[in-house]
């Protein structure tokens, strides 16, 4: 045990045992160990004491891979008690931090991934047996703690957040150079105070011209202390945003006062429609909206009918609609000169206007204008170009898997031939080798031969590589290629982020932020009918204990009190399970909980079901005995009914899904 423990590195404990386990398929040992510590400085008095007051629960400890198997470290601390000033403390190990579920040691193997560009945070996820979360606050507190630089900014500068959800808040702060769309650096917290103390090591701040960001007032008063000189810019994709969101209220509001077989909420409903409100009418390619029409004055005749036939709905609605277009106006025909103007007019037709999602608008336009007309001066001087993209990167799913478009984030570099980037992508000889690895980790068809050839000409002058060969030569599935109307060159989230990176690292932050968003969209539905579902059980179950109160108890004594509830919970076990709940006990000692925990989504419905009809039964004062072969007999129609029943396995599909997700 002793040359174990040192090849471990765990030569300060003493190896007890080691275990080896079978989860879900995949193995995983446990060393259990304990300190060799006798005695311990206490923190308070720093006198050293050798009496141990108690242990410690046992906890356990993500460690290293052992053999490229998951290991964990199973440890009982021990607290000591110093006889000086009777202060009770935990022996300091060292082998993790304060509240970690994961080793030092482990934490070092994940910074040191970290350190090459080639892999991505889901790998090292996977590869190190943690979340991809837990990667990113070891990389943001990484970030934190390291010594900054002092940075020479330049002339203009941007600044934008990304959620986080680490110990230091909820969103992390990016520094951008958006004229040569750069990242220049990313900050754990965004709180006025940090980026203060972070600005002032700065040696150029006051050469400083011009300051992006969106209406977040803490970015104001930092450029108003760290950047006196320079001018604060609101971004056009901000402040444009509230403008459009004010006309999605008024026709969300004008929509839900017609009844929804209307045909007045079904225009206002369409996708389509909405799209064609929001548009600028300047900016709208009618002959591409209306393809289906070869005729151009066919075209031109649609174009107005269809505007007319919205806008005439409801004259608040049309009414909206001009103003929106009054703003669109200003932001695309208006010089820096005649844009203060243009905005306060705007601003009174819409304080006069009478809708009120368009006046609130207008005082945050109001209370922001100086710094919204700056953004006049450059037509460079937005964060629009990574925020635009975020709506543009279509996910599709396959076999429950998720994949980015490449094609999208290509259009990125390449607006007309986006294939070009991905092609060349595809030539390098690193990335070549971490599509193969992916492929060699997550599919058993891969053809390693294939690979190998790829590998070796990799780099070279005369190599060339397409998804649709590597598809076909390798038979890969992290990559899939497409026809049709959601066509294009599709990946695996890991991959499409590596491809992301290398095409601009600060890009990379915003299709991990998207793809999160549409994560959370896309799951969002499905978990509120499961909860609706499980609403339903509850109250199934409370109508089932209410009849058994109503009508059984008060017939009963003190002690049989005590037992109703359980009994007639068996009389619904026994009639759809076959037994008891003691008994399904007694027959899986090891697994927490009851027989209903472990039961299938065809079991729970019907249980559902039952508990509704044994509380008729017992309101109609039939014998327990009579109750039990009614209900068998319930259960067993039902379940001949539910069993090939597809709506039944696609909920049973959604609930593995969701189970995934969290």
């Amino acid at each position: 045990m002793n040359e174990l423990a040192k090849i471990l590195d765990l030569e300060r404990y003493k190896i007890i045992k080691i275990e080896e386990k079978n989860e879900s398929n995949k193995k995983k040992k446990i060393i259990y160990i304990e300190s060799k510590n006798r005695k311990d400085k206490c923190p308070i008095c720093n006198e050293y004491t050798s009496s141990i007051h108690d242990k410690l629960r046992p906890i356990e400890l993500k460690y290293l891979k052992v053999v490229e198997t998951n290991t964990m470290i199973n440890i009982i601390k021990k607290r000591f008690i110093c006889h000086r000033c009777n202060k009770r403390f935990v022996e300091n190990l060292e082998l993790n931090d304060k509240g970690k579920t994961i080793t030092n040691k482990l934490t070092q193997k994940v910074l040191k991934d970290l350190l090459n560009y080639n892999l991505s945070i889901k790998y090292i996820a996977n590869e190190n047996n943690i979340s991809a979360g837990t990667v990113r606050n070891i990389l943001i507190k990484a970030m934190s703690e390291y010594p900054k630089q002092i940075k020479n900014l330049p002339k203009v500068i941007s600044f934008d957040e990304f959620k986080a959800d680490t110990q230091y808040g909820k969103y992390a702060f990016v520094l951008n150079d958006p004229i040569h769309k750069k990242c220049l650096d990313i900050l754990p917290e965004r709180k006025k105070e940090y980026l203060t103390q972070y600005f002032t090591y700065c040696n150029n701040r006051y050469s400083v011209e011009f300051v992006i960001s969106d209406m977040y007032e803490p970015y104001l008063l930092v450029q108003q202390i760290m950047f006196p000189k320079a001018k604060y810019v609101v971004d056009k994709f901000h402040y444009t945003r509230y403008i459009m969101d004010a006309l999605d209220k008024v026709r969300i509001r004008l929509q839900k006062t017609y009844g929804y077989n209307s045909k007045e909420y079904r225009m206002l409903k369409n996708k389509k429609n909405v799209t064609l409100l929001r548009k600028y009418s300047n900016n709208i390619d009618w002959w591409v909206y209306t393809k289906r029409y070869k005729n151009k004055h066919m075209v031109d005749i649609l174009k107005f009918d269809l505007r007319e036939q919205l806008l005439r709905i409801h004259s608040e609605l049309n009414q909206a609609y001009v103003l929106k277009e009054f703003f669109l106006d200003i932001i695309n025909y208006t010089d820096y000169e005649h844009a203060e103007n243009e905005f306060t007019e705007w601003i009174n037709c819409c304080m006069n206007c009478g809708l009120e999602e368009f006046e609130m608008a207008a005082k945050t336009i109001k209370n922001w204008l100086p710094y919204i007309v700056n953004s006049f001066i450059d037509k460079r001087f937005s964060n629009g170009f990574t925020e635009g993209l975020n709506n543009k990167i279509k996910v599709i799913t396959i076999n429950n898997k998720e994949f980015i478009s490449l094609t999208d984030l290509a259009r990125y570099v390449n607006p007309e031939e986006p294939k070009i980037p991905i092609q060349t992508w595809m030539r390098n000889k690193d990335v070549i080798a971490y599509l193969g690895l992916w492929e060699r980790l997550n599919n058993e068809n891969f053809k390693g031969h294939e690979f190998t050839t790829f590998e070796n000409l990799a780099g070279k002058n005369s190599f060339y590589m397409s998804p649709q060969k590597w598809i076909k030569e390798t038979n890969a599935i992290g990559i899939v290629s497409k026809s049709g109307n959601n066509g294009g060159t599709y990946a695996r989230s890991d991959i499409a982020l590596e491809f992301a990176s290398w095409l601009s690292p600060e890009f990379k932050l915003y299709v991990i932020q998207e793809f999160e968003r549409l994560k959370r969209n896309e799951s969002y539905k499905y978990k509120m009918d499961w909860t609706a579902n499980r609403m339903l059980a509850k109250t199934n179950y409370r109508i089932h204990t209410d009849s058994i109160k109503q009508n059984i108890v008060p017939r009963l004594t003190e002690k049989q009190k005590k037992y109703v509830y359980a009994e007639e919970a068996d009389v619904l076990n026994v009639a759809l399970f076959g037994i008891t709940a003691k008994e399904w006990k007694e027959m899986n000692p090891d697994l927490k909980g009851n027989i209903r925990d472990y039961t299938d989504l065809k079991h729970l419905l019907i249980l559902c079901n039952l508990e509704n009809t044994n509380a008729e039964l017992i309101k109609d004062n039939i014998p327990q005995k009579e109750r039990l072969i009614k209900l068998n007999n319930s259960a067993i129609r039902q379940m001949k009914v539910l069993e090939n029943d597809k709506t039944i396995k696609e909920l049973e599909t959604l609930n593995k899904n969701l189970i995934d997700i969290k």
